[in-house]
């Protein structure tokens, strides 16, 4: 439902604009956007691999800000999400994703893992995507907008913007 309001409000702000928006089209959800045939719409991803040890054993919560002139006049936050740091978990060989709507085993599937207890050697990346934008506004969104992942009371981090890719 959120996903469905940020899509129309995308729109609307970009038609006040001048722009044309294109459909929005969900991400997929196995299959990275590399061997995608062409479709409409453009989409953006941003980034942050932590690096290892920056979430100690316990507890832990993050949350996301985005400052985007294009997508909105305010900026968009997001609710705090939580996961613990266990060492008595099996440490899971692929890397866990830190989204929007929770925690992901995949950067681009919006399904969330249930179990929120991750192992301390388990890689974990922070990932965002603006999706259902023309070409132009994916490119300017790359150099315009900021995407900032907070986690625990002190921890703030910028995401990386990729090229701009259709989903």
């Amino acid at each position: 439902m959120r996903r469905l309001i940020i899509c129309c409000l995308l729109a609307l702000i970009l038609g006040a604009c001048g722009a044309r928006p294109e459909v929005p089209t969900p991400l997929p959800t196995a299959v990275p956007p590399d061997s995608l045939p062409e479709q409409g719409g453009w989409a953006l991803g941003f980034q942050y691999e932590f690096p290892p040890g920056t979430f100690g054993l316990g507890r832990h919560r993050y949350a996301f800000l985005i400052h985007c002139p294009i997508l909105s006049a305010e900026d968009s936050h997001y609710g705090w999400h939580y996961f613990e740091i266990s060492e008595e978990v099996v440490k899971q060989p692929a890397p866990l994703y830190l989204r929007l709507f929770g925690l992901s085993g995949d950067p681009y599937s919006p399904s969330q893992v249930a179990n929120t207890v991750i192992h301390p050697e388990r890689e974990i990346i922070a990932v965002v995507h603006l999706v259902g934008l023309p070409r132009s506004a994916a490119t300017w969104a790359a150099s315009s907008c900021e995407v900032l992942v907070f986690w625990d009371s002190t921890g703030r981090h910028s995401l990386i913007p990729g090229e701009p890719f259709q989903p």
